[in-house]
């Protein structure tokens, strides 16, 4: 699982979801290695999550991966985040890197 945390700082969007919630991870090089979707609606895809945290204004967002579904190294992951409907902006966390390991 891999996660972030989400502000969203207009006031139309307190207490709201967003409207969509997506997740990459690239490789090292740049290429797109993997998305998931919050709003694909069926399993595996369906696999980013959000749920409140402190005021109406925070959100936890949430990536899980099926073990495998990653070979070992290092990659950079993002999560890109659609305000609610009434503030359409399009918010994009900074990349960060995370590293799979292989399994003992």
């Amino acid at each position: 699982t891999v996660g972030t945390t989400y502000y969203d700082p207009a006031d139309a969007c307190n207490g709201v979801d967003p409207a969509s919630v997506k997740f990459f991870v690239f490789n090292r090089e740049g290429q797109l290695v993997l998305g998931k979707n919050r709003d694909a609606g069926s399993a595996p895809t369906n696999t980013v999550d959000n749920s409140r945290i402190g005021t109406s204004k925070y959100q936890a967002l949430l990536a899980s991966m099926a073990p495998g579904e990653l070979a070992a190294g290092s990659y950079q992951v993002i999560f890109r985040v659609e305000a609610c409907a009434a503030d359409p902006a399009v918010l994009v966390s900074e990349f960060y890197v995370i590293e799979v390991l292989a399994a003992p």
